[in-house]
């Protein structure tokens, strides 16, 4: 489900209010991860444990390709567009692989190095939540 954010004025303790539903986006198959929103081209990306990415059209509230990211038996837990890289969105893995995914091809542009903690040299677990830094390029 998709909501609009309401009013700051807003009582959070008041009955549900059906109008800041936005839309419902079908899709996915199982339980949807995180997700990751692109202002400048109104698209949504959405992780999730059916082992795909998907990219939706706010706007016209469709799918608009579904991104088949399994990596190495990994799921994608987490996501986000690469600030500076139009189409690029970073895409961390329940088995600890990142990859950076070109969004309009669905091809992994890079696959980032990290299996194991780069000062104890320790195998990592899953990655919870990755993000691109607003300003500096990954």
């Amino acid at each position: 489900d998709l909501w609009n954010i309401p009013p700051p004025t807003i009582d959070p303790y008041d009955t549900f209010d059906a109008s800041v539903m936005f839309a419902v986006l079908e899709g996915h198959t199982d339980a949807v991860w995180d997700l990751s929103y692109n202002a400048t081209r109104q698209l949504l990306l959405s992780s999730s444990s059916d082992s795909t990415v998907k990219l939706w059209n706010v706007q016209e509230k469709k799918l608009v390709s579904t991104l088949s990211a399994e990596e190495g038996g990994g799921c994608p837990t987490s996501l986000s567009w690469v600030v500076g890289e139009l189409g690029h969105a970073v895409v961390g893995y329940s088995n600890a692989a990142c990859n950076i995914l070109n969004t309009e091809t669905g091809q992994i542009v890079t696959k980032l190095d990290t299996a194991n903690d780069p000062i104890s040299g320790l195998p990592v677990g899953p990655i919870n939540k990755v993000l691109s830094h607003p300003t500096l390029p990954l």
